[in-house]
This record gives structure tokens, sequence and C-alpha cells, in this order.
């Protein structure tokens, strides 16, 4: 039978993953299993601390410095291809 996936709710009660919904799979059978974690289990913060905090840094974090030129137009580039 080929690999299939499914997607189940599931919660860490401090020693093992306690799935939050019954599933059909066969029992004893290897699995794989991939944890995401959400943003808001390891970021607590509202929407409007985490911009605060964006608000803070800006200024300080430098970014590559790119030359006006670099956005010229495709148009401007590739005139055969308007």
């Amino acid at each position: 039978m080929p690999p299939y996936e499914i997607r189940v709710k599931a919660h860490y009660d401090g020693q093992s993953l306690v799935l939050d919904e019954p599933v059909d799979l066969p029992v004893n059978e290897p699995l794989q299993v991939t944890v995401r974690v959400s943003l808001e289990a390891i970021d607590n913060r509202t929407i409007e601390e985490r911009l605060e905090a964006m608000r803070r840094v800006k200024g300080i974090i430098k970014g590559v410095n790119i030359p006006d030129a670099a956005f010229v137009r495709d148009e401007e580039m590739y005139p055969d291809r308007a």
C-alpha cells in the first residue's frame, strides 16, 4: 500500500504527545511523525506587542544596500517582451 498522510491535532502533556481526536490506523504499524509547533506556543505575545518589538528594532537591523538601478521595470530591461 502506498504511503498516505493524515493530519491530527495533538498536544504535549509534558511526557508524551496526546492525540486530540481518534484516528483510524492499523495497530502496531510503524509511523513517521512530524511535529509543527504553533507560533502561539513559542511566542504568546499579542500582535500589538510583536509589532511594537519590530518597531523597536527598525533602523537597528541593516539590510542589503540595493541600488536604484536594480528596481528597473521589466519593460525597460526587456522591451521585446512587452
